[in-house]
């Protein structure tokens, strides 16, 4: 079946324009950059009608008006009639460096090559930003957004959509409502939004800061800071140097992390493996979960002072554990609940029958009247709760000592601190 097709073209002369504004009902709207000293904008409009006369009235209840003001130049396709079944698709040809705004009632939105500032809108429909060089804001009621190459500063929103971008190095923000953010090899300022949605980022940085309200995160090889939230979902972290991570309910995992470490979970375990050993870098790890085990690896060569921290309830976890699989001279353990200090004293064989685990040294330490269990076994503290319910277990260590500082909390949950080869 043929169409009926009409074919407008505006084209603006004037040297002095230096903005452009393009705005039509509905259709794409696919926006180019050229060499030629002029702008042109070619709107296609096609009936579906059988009958020539049918298309003909068809065709005439779209206008296209077009209007120059100062250094402005506009076009505005318009219906005349409250429904048309006309299909339309404008096509915009301009030098790069001008300034441009298309805007879309439904239909995508596409530009590549542009160098001035550019904001695209579509009320539903797909943006693509390629090879700009300008800032772009691009927004979509419900669509995907997806840009590659850009230079600029970019802003990219989308009420319900997935959001992707590539290769890109200017700094980048991404908003969606409902949908996921993917982004790779962009070595910019990066701030990425999600309301219910996953956030990949791989390749990317100097400062990453990423949110999900009910999702996962997954980081890799990232080359500067991450600062990442979730509401609920697991977060993954593979090779990063500073990090931040809080999570209300969820796994964490962080992995061959060469700076400092905040993770903190309200329900879910955390697992750190800091890979670098470099004395002249000053980290320090806080790790913190309200319900769930925390495991820490370490480089053998690398420094460390340990300080943990255990709230245990007699009735919700009857023995919480830390396990410290390395020499590590305990310093000071307190307990809230007997309001209780003391300094342990390896030397002091141990008070009670529990037997030694096979290949493992004997346990060494001491037990106070009320059954609250804290001992050292080559750095190895199990505590266990009293009959009178919750308190406070605090525990400081050092293993060579003025390296990186590790202050671990666990409200019901076990700990474990171990050093792997390098």
């Amino acid at each position: 079946q043929g169409a009926f097709v009409e074919t407008t073209v505006v084209r603006f002369d004037k040297p002095d324009i230096r903005a452009l504004h393009v705005s039509t009902f509905a259709g794409k709207i696919v926006c180019r950059a050229w060499e030629k000293p002029y702008i042109q904008v070619t709107v296609v409009k096609k009936s579906r009608a059988r009958l020539k006369e049918a298309a003909g009235q068809e065709l005439s209840d779209v206008t296209v008006q077009s209007d120059t003001s100062g250094r402005s130049a506009s076009v505005r396709v318009r219906r005349l009639t409250t429904f048309t079944p006309v299909r339309l698709e404008t096509f915009v040809a301009l030098p790069g460096w001008l300034d441009v705004r298309l805007t879309t009632a439904a239909g995508s939105v596409s530009v590549k090559g542009l160098e001035g500032h550019a904001k695209l809108k579509t009320a539903a429909g797909e943006i693509e930003v390629r090879q700009t060089g300008g800032t772009v804001t691009a927004r979509t009621g419900g669509g995907q957004i997806e840009a590659r190459d850009a230079e600029g500063e970019l802003s990219l929103i989308t009420d319900r959509g997935q959001i992707r971008c590539f290769d890109c190095t200017g700094s980048l923000v991404c908003s969606t409502g409902s949908g996921d953010i993917e982004i790779l090899n962009c070595q910019a300022d990066i701030a990425a939004e999600t309301d219910a949605g996953d956030v990949t980022i791989r390749g990317c940085g100097p400062n990453v800061s990423v949110g999900t309200a009910g999702g996962n995160i997954v980081a890799s090889s990232l080359s500067g800071t991450l600062r990442a939230r979730t509401g609920g979902g697991l977060v993954l972290v593979d090779k990063a140097e500073t990090v931040s991570v809080t999570s209300t309910a969820g796994r964490i995992t962080l992995l061959n992390i060469t700076g400092t470490v905040d993770a903190k979970t309200g329900a879910g375990p955390i697992e750190l493996e800091a890979c670098s050993a470099e004395p002249a870098i000053v980290r320090k790890f806080e790790l913190s979960s309200g319900f769930g085990d925390i495991r820490v690896k370490i480089p053998q060569k690398l420094p460390v002072d340990v300080s943990v921290q255990l709230e245990t309830m007699a009735l919700i976890q009857p023995r919480n554990t830390v396990e410290c699989f390395f020499p590590l001279q305990v310093e000071r353990q307190k307990s809230s609940a007997l309001n209780f200090d003391w300094w342990l004293l390896p030397s002091i064989p141990a008070l009670w029958d529990d037997p030694t685990p096979p290949g493992l040294a004997p346990r060494i330490g001491y037990r106070s009247k009320w059954a609250v269990r804290t001992f050292s076994r080559s750095g190895w503290w199990p505590v266990a709760t009293d009959i009178f319910g919750s308190h406070r277990i605090v525990a400081t260590g050092r293993n060579l000592g003025g390296g990186v500082k590790i202050d671990i909390r666990t409200a019901q949950g076990n700990v474990s601190i171990q050093k792997c080869q390098e």
